[in-house]
Parts: C-alpha cells; sequence; structure tokens
C-alpha cells in the first residue's frame, strides 16, 4: 500500500487588496455624481427664479400697458416669445468635466494638484477684472452666458451687470469650488512615482522649450499675450509631466497627459464657452502642446539613460 506524498501548503504571500481600492474609487465616483446632480439643480433653481422675475416684470409691463390704453404694446408683450427657460446645459456639463479631471487627476497621485484645479479655474474666473469690468469677476461658471448668478441681486432687464455688488458672483464661486472638491473626501491616498520636487525639475526644460514656442506663435500687436503665454506654457509642461511620472500603466498615464489639459484648457482659459470654435481650438492647443512636452521628457530620458550607459561604460573599461 502506497501513500500519496505529502504536500506541503505553500505559505500565502499578502497582496495588496485591489477591491477595496475599486470600491473607494467607486464612492468617489458616485460622490461626484452627486455632486454634479446639486449642481444642476442649483443651475435649475437659478434660471428658473430669472424666468419667473421676467415673466412678472413682462405681466407687470402688459397690465400698465393696458391701463394706459397702449393695446399694441400690450399685444407685444402678450406674444413675446423669448420667455421659457434657459438651462445652461453645458455649464453642467463642464462642471461634471472638472470633476472628472480632479478625480483623474487625485487617483495618480497628484492630490495636491487636483486640489488647486478649482482654485486654478477660480484664479482664471478674475480675468474680466483685468479689462476694467470689475463687476463681472469673478466668474462661475455659466454666469458670463446669461448671468445666473447675478440675477440675486439684478433686475428683470438690466443689462450692465458690472454696476451689481459681486457677492452673488463670489457665492457661486464658492459653491463652485466647494461641489468640486467633495469627491476628494473619500478618495484614498495614492503614492506617485516621483515627488513634486522631482516633477520640477523634470519639467524645467520642456516647460523652458514650450514657453518659447508659444511666444513664437504669439500674434505681433498682443500685448496680453507676452506674458500670457509663456506663463500658461509652464504651467502646462508641470501639469503633463506631474501625471506622466503619478501612477498607473504608462498607457493610461500617457493618455491623461494628453486629453485632460485638453478638457481642462478651454474651461480654464475662458469660462463663457459660448463660441464653440475658441473652444475646440484651446482643446487643440492644449493636446499639442502636450505632446510637445512628452516627446521633450522622452528625448531627454533617452538621452540620460545613454549618457550614464556610457559613463558605465567608462569605467567598465578604466577597471580593466
Amino acid at each position: 500500500m502506497t501513500r500519496a506524498p505529502l504536500t506541503h501548503p505553500q505559505p500565502r504571500i499578502a497582496q495588496p487588496s485591489t477591491t477595496a481600492e475599486a470600491s473607494a474609487w467607486l464612492r468617489v465616483v458616485l460622490v461626484w455624481a452627486g455632486a454634479v446632480a446639486v449642481f444642476a439643480l442649483v443651475m435649475y433653481l437659478l434660471a428658473r427664479g430669472q424666468l419667473e422675475d421676467l415673466r412678472a416684470h413682462e405681466l407687470g409691463a402688459m397690465a400698465d400697458a393696458f391701463r394706459t390704453g397702449n393695446l399694441k404694446q400690450a399685444a407685444m408683450y402678450q406674444s413675446d416669445p423669448t420667455l421659457v427657460l434657459w438651462y445652461p446645459t453645458s455649464v453642467v456639463i463642464q462642471f461634471a468635466l472638472l470633476g472628472l479631471a480632479v478625480i483623474a487627476t487625485a487617483s495618480m497621485g497628484r492630490r495636491s494638484i487636483a486640489i488647486a484645479i478649482p482654485f486654478v479655474v477660480l484664479a482664471a474666473s478674475f480675468a474680466p477684472a483685468y479689462w476694467g469690468e470689475g463687476g463681472l469677476a469673478p466668474q462661475p461658471l455659466g454666469h458670463y452666458d446669461n448671468n445666473l448668478w447675478a440675477w440675486l441681486v439684478s433686475e428683470p432687464g438690466m443689462d450692465k451687470y458690472a454696476e451689481l455688488p459681486v457677492w452673488p458672483l463670489v457665492l457661486g464661486s464658492a459653491v463652485q469650488v466647494m461641489l468640486l472638491l467633495l469627491p476628494l473626501v473619500a478618495a484614498p491616498a495614492v503614492k506617485p512615482l516621483l515627488s513634486l520636487s522631482q516633477v520640477v525639475a523634470r519639467a524645467i526644460i520642456p516647460g523652458l522649450a514650450l514657453a518659447v514656442l508659444a511666444l513664437a506663435l504669439v500674434p505681433a500687436p498682443s500685448a496680453d499675450e507676452i506674458y500670457r503665454a509663456p506663463i500658461v506654457a509652464i504651467a502646462l509642461a508641470f501639469f503633463v509631466t506631474a501625471l506622466t511620472t503619478g501612477r498607473g500603466p504608462v498607457a493610461v498615464r500617457l493618455t491623461a497627459a494628453a486629453v485632460i489639459p485638453a478638457a481642462l484648457a478651454p474651461i480654464v482659459l475662458s469660462t463663457a464657452l459660448d463660441n464653440n470654435a475658441q473652444g475646440v481650438a484651446f482643446s487643440a492647443a492644449a493636446a499639442a502642446a502636450a505632446v510637445v512636452v512628452l516627446l521633450f521628457g522622452f528625448g531627454l530620458e533617452r538621452l540620460r539613460s545613454r549618457l550614464s550607459a556610457n559613463d558605465s561604460t567608462d569605467v567598465v573599461a578604466a577597471g580593466v
């Protein structure tokens, strides 16, 4: 009678639990969906309130026309087809894209940069103040299209929004920033491949090269772009380098480094996307600039590795 050979159970090596991490990021996405729903509801309430005020204004004007016997003017108000609910769908889409960009950046280990994104959008929304339109700054998403937040202090039919107090715009910006940052409360900590100081060191040369290229493309009489273009170029180079050296598969990091800036550029550079062609141009320019930074970074890495290989060969030869 032969016995089967005894087999000793192999020790189980503890592996990082991907299930727990996946469930954590699922919660983050659910919080993002809730934030988008809240933002969409706020936009609806603002648009609805504005519409009701306009209707009340029109009814009052029509009653005054009837009271004075001006039937022609009363008929004009009665047949006005423009008083419909204008819902800012594009604004909600911009907010949703911003939230996804924040989550994607945090998932790659760049939590500090993810937190900074909504504040960068807020800082860029102060641009009208530099154009002499301080009453229109800051610009919460959706304000410049139809002045939704300004409705809180404006009168129906008003067109001089620059003379209004700015606290509704500050309130809208605060709501926007808080809702964008809300998903990060549930986001787990992720460690990137390189620290931010290392990212800065790697982004210096591509950033300077991109800044020179941006200056070369600035139109001659555009004085504002002379200082704005290199700043945006260097910031973009840093952002792209941070994403490529974050956490995740190489293909995912490279794709995110081109897609996320392309999605953020039109929102950051122009919070009022009433010009679709301009938005597409900003996206295409950001994607092309990201590719330039990636190519510069790849070339520098190849050069650095070749130089280190040559140094190693020289050391071995000297030892022989």
